[in-house]
């Protein structure tokens, strides 16, 4: 019987979060890598790479989800989103926020 195929079949590897920075970048840039092959929302992209979270990335994860609960937040708006979060948890050369991205979160202007 012939197998079918719904798209490239695609190995990600998961992230424990105990891993050097490098190894976050890794994973960083095949999760980029799934997203141009499959046409997933935003908000889809988040919930695809926490769904490769193990250990510590997990953990973390799920308390940052349950915090946004108790404070009333919405759920993280995108990957791009979620990757500052990331390098600012687990990259220790996390580079600022870029304003443009908060003005497109938040849709007020940043006040520094």
């Amino acid at each position: 019987m012939r197998s079918r195929s719904h798209g490239p079949n695609l190995n990600l590897t998961t992230f424990a979060g105990i891993e050097d920075p490098e190894n976050y970048l890794l994973w960083e840039k095949s999760m980029g890598r799934a997203f141009e092959c499959y046409k997933y929302s935003e908000s889809r992209k988040v919930v695809y790479a926490a769904a490769h979270f193990t250990n510590q990335a997990h953990t973390w994860w799920d308390k940052d989800t349950m915090e946004r609960r108790r404070r009333g937040e919405g759920s993280v708006p995108s990957w791009e989103v979620m990757k500052y979060m990331m390098k600012k948890r687990f990259g220790s050369r996390a580079p600022a926020i870029p304003s443009w991205l908060l003005m497109c979160v938040s849709g007020f202007p940043l006040i520094t």
